[in-house]
């Protein structure tokens, strides 16, 4: 389990301080790989959590708004702290 989640074993048993097993994963992603990441849900910095909707090449939020993917600015997995 830990080479498929990439945590430490101390992180599994709780005994792990780090509130974050992923640091990366606060990192922003390139737009261009967003297709790869189809239905998704990953974080826009300037408008909050979206779906990855690699078909239409849009990003779907949950008001029904869309954003093209080409148009993405900044983009994580998680939002920044």
């Amino acid at each position: 389990m830990t080479d498929y989640y990439r945590v430490s074993t101390d992180f599994l048993l709780g005994r792990n301080t780090q509130t974050d097993p992923r640091p990366d994963w606060l990192q922003p992603l390139d737009p261009k790989a967003l297709p790869a990441f189809y239905e998704t849900p990953v974080y826009v910095w300037d408008k909050g959590w979206a779906f990855v909707d690699a078909v239409e090449k849009l990003l779907r939020f949950a008001d029904g708004e869309t954003l093209l993917i080409s148009d993405v600015q900044s983009v994580s997995f998680l939002p920044p702290s």
